[in-house]
Parts: structure tokens; sequence; C-alpha cells
């Protein structure tokens, strides 16, 4: 491959940039695809390995079918078939055709400005890098134009090195990338490859993204209107509304009605673990039991007369459950009895006798089938069976 006698040609869209993926693959026969500036962003994104940072796009058809078609591929048990990838910005004299006749493209229209790439790349860099410094746009922008940025390493670093993040402003530098052991090659050349000095930047930006929360340092250097819009506004003070007085009877109420709501959630929820028969104090009963879940009331059980009076022991508190008698809409009265050491505990003794009774009659009638069965089977058959059967006799 010969590029230094065609590198030193400057051509750029003015409407559209170009992503040139050079990974070893032919070159497509069919015309060339136009991506959105969101879906050519999700390519470069999954190609650098900082897809996961761009996933609000995903959810489109065309995004799915743009990074299968142009995005990285790797075998499916292992990293044997993985390569190493450069994700290049070119900013300076490239020859598009050298690079459609080797490498696989598609375009992308409307196009960002150069501008706006310089804060994708800076971007992806803060992306794929978990240990970055809190570096102003500044720095790194003066890192990325000397190549020096890699960032995931492959699975195979004897073979294939360092995948990396930068941009290219010499056609030197790219002649030297394509003569590297390194396969995969993503190049994208913007609409206008200049220095980004004294443009205005274009319309078409490339979509929504986000950065690790590390990374989300004060800009020194603003890029792009992306960085301008994303930049948090000031919010607007809430005033108070005016409010009337409340008065005494309405602070009952209101009181009434917390006091009414924490009751019902607290007994509502189930006790945990195993409580304990007796308490030491009436306080610590309630606050345990959650005053007996509203079935009951701590009361002192007994004290024990042979522990010392300071003892802590000496006094037994627990819950005397109460019945809750519910009457209902047709005149009749169900009454709801409830034990356990918090009355938590429904008293289902009419409903066990219910079923208690049903058994033993079940097993009454099967033994009575039973054994009417085995009496039958051991009557004797009667005699009168065999009787008049003979067999024929003999003529004389």
């Amino acid at each position: 491959m010969k590029l230094a006698a065609s590198l030193a040609l400057w051509t750029a869209s003015a409407s559209a940039g170009r992503v040139f993926i050079c990974d070893g693959l032919p070159p497509s026969t069919t015309p060339e695809r136009n991506l959105s500036p969101s879906e050519a962003r999700l390519v470069l994104a999954q190609r650098a390995g900082v897809l996961d940072h761009h996933t609000a796009d995903l959810n489109s058809r065309g995004s799915v079918e743009a990074i299968n078609e142009f995005g990285r591929r790797t075998e499916l048990f292992g990293g044997k078939g993985y390569m190493a990838e450069s994700v290049m910005l070119v900013d300076g004299e490239v020859d598009v055709e050298a690079l459609t006749q080797q490498c696989r493209s598609f375009a992308v229209n409307p196009a960002p400005d150069f501008v706006a790439s310089q804060g994708l790349w800076i971007d992806m860099i803060r992306q794929s890098l978990a240990a970055l410094p809190s570096e102003s746009d500044t720095a790194i922008l003066a890192r990325i134009q000397e190549g020096v940025y890699a960032t995931h390493r492959s699975p195979n670093t004897d073979d294939y090195g360092e995948d990396k993040i930068f941009m290219v402003r010499t056609p030197s530098a790219l002649e030297q990338i394509f003569k590297t052991k390194v396969l995969g090659r993503t190049i994208y050349v913007p609409s206008s490859s200049s220095s980004g000095e004294g443009e205005v930047e274009g319309e078409a930006q490339w979509g929504t993204y986000t950065l690790p929360p590390s990374h989300q340092v004060p800009n020194h250097l603003h890029l792009s209107k992306r960085a301008e819009r994303e930049r948090p506004q000031p919010e607007t003070p809430l005033e108070l509304a005016p409010t009337t007085s409340l008065t005494t009877e309405d602070l009952d109420f209101l009181a009434s009605t917390a006091s009414g709501n924490s009751t019902t959630n607290s007994t509502s929820k189930p006790l945990r673990g195993i409580l304990p028969a007796c308490f030491t104090t009436k306080s610590s009963c309630e606050s345990s039991t959650r005053s007996c879940m509203g079935h009951g009331s701590c009361t002192l059980s007994f004290t024990d007369q042979s522990a010392a009076k300071d003892s802590k022991s000496q006094h037994c508190y627990a819950c005397a459950c109460s019945p809750t008698v519910v009457k209902n809409e047709d005149g009749t009265v169900k009454t709801t009895y409830w034990g356990g050491p918090a009355c938590q505990k429904k008293d289902v003794s009419i409903e066990f006798w219910m079923l208690a009774l049903f058994t033993v009659a079940m097993v009454f009638l099967v033994m009575l089938a039973v054994g009417t069965l085995m009496e039958m089977g051991s009557e004797e058959l009667p005699s009168v069976i065999g009787a008049g059967v003979s067999g024929p006799t003999a003529k004389r």
C-alpha cells in the first residue's frame, strides 16, 4: 500500500463527512451509505470501545443496522481474533479516493464541523480512560494531536498492542500508521479538515451521550455548542406561597391523622424474628410489639418476688390480646381472636375443628367402604351353583 504519493491532496466533502474503516475487509461494491451524526457516533464509539456511554440512541433500528455493518467485530469465544483499533480524526490533507479503494466507508450527512468533532474525540478519551486525571480540554487536545493517548489494552497485547484514539495532522503520520501492526483503523474526515480557528460552528451535532462522573470537570476550552447546551443553567430560586395560620383544632386534627396513618403502616407490616414472652418495661413491650399490633395492650403480667428490687427482670410485661368485633352490613357480627407474644397471630381454632371433623368423617367413610368390600369378599359361595351340572353319560 503506497499512500505517500497521494497524501498531499486536499479533499473533503463540503456537505458530508466521511468515515473510512480499514480492517482488512474488502470495500463494498454497493453505493455508499449515508448515516446521521448520531448513527455515525455510535459506530465510532463502538469501534473505540466506549459504547456503554452512548446507549441513549441505541433503540433505533438504523443505529443497530449501522453497528452491525460497520462496527468492530470480534471472535465469539475468546480474544484470538481481537485486533487493536486506531480511531483517528483527520486534521490535514488526505486522499479520499485512495482510501475509498482500500477501505469500507460511509458518509455522515449532515456532518458536524471540525470543532464539534474535536469535542467528540476529547469526550471519547474521557470515557475510555478510567484513571484519566482532571485535565482540561486544552491539555487533552494537545495530547491527542501528538497521538500519545492509548486507551483499552487488547487481550493479546504481544501481538496487537493497544487501542488508540488520537488525531492525524500530517500525511507522514497517517502513512506511518498504515505501516504499523495495528490492523483496525477507523478514520474520520470531517466536512472541513481545518484547524478550527475562526470558523463558525455548524448546526449539526453528534447527539447526546454521557461522561463518567469523575471526568465531568470544568472545561477551559469550549469546543462546541454541545458543551454550552449541556452546561447546567442556574435555577430560579423558589418562593414559598403565603399560608394561612392554623387553629388549634386544625393542629389536633393533623396530629391525629398522622398518628392514625403511622399506626396503620406500623401494624400492617409483619414482625420479624422470635419475640420474648416477657419484657422488662412497658415501653420496651410497646416498641417491640408495635403496641401489640393494635390488637391489645401491654400490661404487667407478674412480678418476680424472689428477684432483687433493683433487678431489671423483676417485672414481666406482656401483651393482653383483645378480640376484634366487626359488624357486617347484613347485621351479622364477626369476632376475631388474637394470640402470640405480640397479638400478631389470628386464632383459627374454629376453622381447625371444622377441618378436623371433616377429616375424621372422611376417614370413617373410607374405612367403612373398605370394610364392606372385605366382608363381601370373605363370604363363601353357595353350593347350589354346581347343582345339576354333570358330564354326558355313556350309551350302552
